[in-house]
């Protein structure tokens, strides 16, 4: 149980760490009015990817920092 136990320990360990070393800055996300797709920000500029995943599209490219998209 003790073994059982640290393994699990560590695996959290090496997950959180991982997950600070690459944050994704996903946020604002909002689905479209058809349920198509969602559109989301990352790192400031907003992106739309299709409802059932695949390759986001960038949609605003710029030195300012877009937020909530609609």
């Amino acid at each position: 149980m003790r073994k059982l136990l640290t393994s699990l320990v560590l695996a959290v360990a090496a997950l959180s760490a991982t997950a600070a070393e690459s944050p994704l800055w996903l946020r604002h996300n909002a689905i479209s009015p058809d349920g198509t797709r969602i559109a989301f920000t990352y790192r400031g500029d907003i992106y739309i990817v299709p409802v059932g995943g695949g390759r986001a599209e960038q949609l605003t490219s710029h030195a300012g920092h877009d937020t909530d998209p609609v």
